[in-house]
Order: C-alpha cells, then structure tokens, then sequence
C-alpha cells in the first residue's frame, strides 16, 4: 500500500447528512473542513500513519462540516493513477468486463472493495502519460451485453481513471480484495491494452451520437470532423451542460436547489453552508461571493479563464461542439 506517500487526507459526510465530503485537517487548530482549492495548495497532506492516527481520534466526531468518516488517498502531485470500477458486481461474480481488466494487475497491485462494497479501488505506477477518462457501460455503449451483464439501475456499471488532480482522491477501506498485494508492482504500461480497446469503444459511442445529431439536429452545421458549429460556445455550454450535473461531475456535491450548500471554491471560516445553486444555471456564494456558470465554476476549479474552462467542459461532457480558441 502506498504508504510512504505524503498524499493522505480525509472524507466524511457534510453538514447535510447526505454528501460525501473531503476533508482536509488543521494541524494548528485541530480541527477538520471541507477541503479546497486552496487547502489542496497551501497546507501539506498527511503521511499514512499521521492520517490515521488522526483518523482514530476523530471517527464520527461531528463539527459544523459534517462527520468525519475515513481517510484517503488524494492524487494531487501523485505518482501513481487510481482506477475506480463502479458496480463490479452481478448475483455475487464479477463481471467478465471487469474480470478482463483486473486480470493484467491481480498479484500486482493493492486492490480494495470501496466504502459500499460494490466498486473496487487500484493503484498503478505511472509510466506512461494517458488520458484521464470515464466509462459508463450503458446501453448506448458498443460492448457484448454478455461482457457487461444487467444492472438494476442504481449505478451503471463504469470505470474511472484518476490522475494527478486537484479533485480526485480515493477512499481507503483496509478491506483487501482477494489476489490484492499490499505492493504496488503494476505499471499503467500493463493496463494499455485495455485502455486503448475502452477507448476504442468509447470512440464507437462518440460516432454513432455524431451520427444520431446529423439526423436529428438540422439547424445545425457540422465540420468534416462531425463537430457541431455554434454561433456561439458559451451561450451552448450553458445552455446544454446542467449545473447540478456540473456541480456533481467536478466537486462531488449532490445539488439540491432549495438548501444551501458547502462551498468548495473557497475555505470559510464564518460558516459552513453558504452556495446556493439556482435552476436557471448559476449559482452564488454569499460567503466569498463567487458566482456564475458552469463555465465559471470550472474557471475557479482549474484556475483557467472562460475559453479554456469551455474546452474542459465540452471534453468532460461529450459535446463535440467545434471551437477554434
């Protein structure tokens, strides 16, 4: 297990009762709060022991944030990638789909069941310079149904890929899986056979919506590469990209348009719950008074201005709308 890593921090539920939260720990006031963009920068991560042992004195102590319920592993600065597989299993097996990809690393790697015990959690070695991406394997997916199997609905069945981010972090159980290692001994070079085939049928995926739009959307033009002319990209982003989805895509926070939420754009001290979402696509933070779009949440995430945060976002989100910036 990645122990050595200065890399460790802590999540638990937020104020709500209902969010799951990262959390980062006051050294000098002992205290726990929502982690930020600014945390991530300014304040170290925990080596494994500290975090634990911090862990140990505050498991289910509740504050103004939340509860905190565990530690993790965040991939600010890591060296290693993280692979999450969602839903892995049906009436009790693993899925084949899963089974091919855990076959390269099993013996290899650590791997762990996440907090639900439907998901599973891997490390790899970072080798190789890839592209952080996600999978759902829905039905508009180009895969052997035989490969995926049924799912109920709750949560598709999907693959995440987590590199060096300020925004992706790991819970960490301790609840090895079987053929799990507690050495890191496989590479992101042993997992690029599978990778390049997801890619691939991702690749499929994104042909045949292109192919779908063309039918379907004829006060559109298209460029010969089938991405979709606009009059105008930002006026489109948000127009089509909700932002509860936005919301839960690049912070994690489950949107409710009514209540108030933690703000994860800046720390405040006053208060914990102070970002209201609002319907018609903006949101606003009466502590730091940031406010804005889609296109601005992810201008403060990623501290970029708004035509880069529009390429993040037509990426994240499948577009496909043709920009030229």
């Amino acid at each position: 297990m990645i122990t050595n890593e200065c890399n460790w921090m802590f999540w638990g539920i937020g104020s709500n009762g209902l969010d799951k939260v990262p959390f980062h720990f006051s050294r000098d006031k002992g205290y726990y709060f929502p982690m930020t963009k600014s945390a991530i920068t300014d304040i170290p991560f925990f080596s494994f022991k500290e975090a634990k042992n911090i862990k140990n004195a505050y498991l289910d102590k509740e504050n103004k944030y939340g509860i905190l319920k565990g530690i993790g592993y965040h991939f600010n600065g890591s060296k290693y990638v993280g692979i999450d597989l969602d839903n892995v299993f049906l009436n009790g097996k693993i899925r084949p789909i899963f089974e091919a990809i855990l076959k390269p690393v099993m013996g290899k790697t650590y791997i762990e069941y996440s907090p639900s015990k439907k998901g599973l959690h891997f490390f790899l070695e970072k080798d190789l310079e890839l592209k952080q991406y996600n999978i759902k394997f829905d039905n508009d997916i180009s895969i052997d149904e035989k490969l995926i199997g049924s799912y109920d609905g709750e949560k598709t069945p999907g693959i995440d890929m987590y590199l060096d981010s300020k925004s992706k972090y790991f819970t960490y159980t301790g609840n090895k899986f079987e053929g799990s290692t507690d050495q890191i001994q496989a590479k992101l070079s042993d997992f690029k056979k599978i990778y390049d085939r997801l890619i691939y049928y991702l690749d499929l995926k994104k042909k045949k919506e292109i192919t779908q739009r063309v039918k379907n959307n004829t006060q559109y033009k298209f460029s010969n590469s089938g991405k979709k002319i606009v009059d105008n990209v930002f006026s489109y982003i948000k127009k089509n990209v909700n932002i509860a989805d936005g919301f839960k895509f690049y912070t994690g926070i489950d949107v409710t348009y009514r209540n108030k939420h933690i703000c994860p754009l800046s720390y405040h001290r006053a208060g914990s719950k102070a970002l209201l979402i609002y319907q018609d696509g903006y949101f606003n933070c009466e502590s730091c008074e940031k406010k804005g779009s889609i296109i601005d949440l992810v201008g403060y995430l990623k501290n970029c201005d708004g035509k880069t945060a529009c390429k993040i976002i037509n990426n994240d989100f499948n577009l496909d709308i043709k920009i030229n910036w």
